[in-house]
């Protein structure tokens, strides 16, 4: 029998409250960041390295601005933004192809570290715990490309 300040999945109501918020923080903060390298990588001269970054990028600026807009806690809107940041994590090599450059800050370096905080604010910890192990293996990956 469920007390009365739980819900139907048994999630406690505060604790259901604290994720919602953290959600709309999360939303704006990795999508913000995202926006944020995107744009500036593309307006570098001679960034990124191949034209598949620079697509991905154009893409990935087009989603951020979406996502600005609705701010839309949907777990279809969730999952694309986690599915883009193990893509970008997976991709270093379309962004860099010197393997020195790997110890300063990138584009994945920054949207992978931003997105385990998102998601860490985001989820509980069930969930954000297995997220921030894929984007870990997801980046560790894309290093590897370049070593």
């Amino acid at each position: 029998m469920l007390k009365p300040d739980q819900d139907i999945r048994g999630v406690h109501v505060s604790e259901r409250q604290v994720i919602r918020r953290g959600q709309d923080l999360a939303i704006i903060l990795l999508n913000t960041v995202t926006l944020v390298a995107a744009s500036s990588t593309l307006l570098l001269p001679g960034t990124p390295d191949s034209a598949a970054g620079t697509i991905l990028l154009a893409a990935l600026g087009c989603w951020a601005v979406f996502r600005l807009f609705t701010r839309s806690r949907a777990l279809g809107f969730q999952l694309v933004d986690f599915g883009y940041v193990l893509v970008v994590a997976a991709a270093i090599p379309w962004f860099e192809s010197n393997p020195g450059n790997l110890y300063t800050n990138s584009v994945p370096q920054v949207i992978a570290g931003t997105a385990v905080i998102a998601f860490t604010m985001a989820q509980p910890p069930k969930v954000s715990f297995p997220a921030a192990a894929l984007i870990t293996l997801a980046y560790a990956s894309g290093c590897a490309q370049r070593i």
